[in-house]
């Protein structure tokens, strides 16, 4: 076992300890999202932040407009799950 998966092991044992506990398959912890869906999600954010970055210094309006669009279509589909959380009572 490496270190990275025993740290994680003894991280679920202690959790389980005091009656913390995490879902680990792909569907949890989200409504609508996979597991995949959602690491797809961070990486996008950060390629964004980078493109955006990248558009304003030079001088790319028209670019760094489309971006943002993009971070708010995301944000729109963070609010769906959120929602969702709250008309289902899946929340924490």
């Amino acid at each position: 076992m490496s270190k990275q998966q025993t740290e994680s092991a003894s991280f679920v044992e202690k959790a389980a300890l005091f009656g913390i506990q995490e879902e680990q398959g792909y569907e949890a912890p989200f409504v609508t999202f996979t597991w995949e869906h959602w690491q797809e999600m961070q990486a996008s954010m950060v390629q964004r932040f980078s493109r955006f970055q990248r558009a304003i210094h030079y001088k790319q309006a028209n670019v760094a407009i489309q971006i943002a669009q993009e971070v708010i279509k995301m944000g729109m589909e963070w609010l769906d799950e959120a929602t969702l959380w709250i008309d289902t009572g899946t929340h924490p």
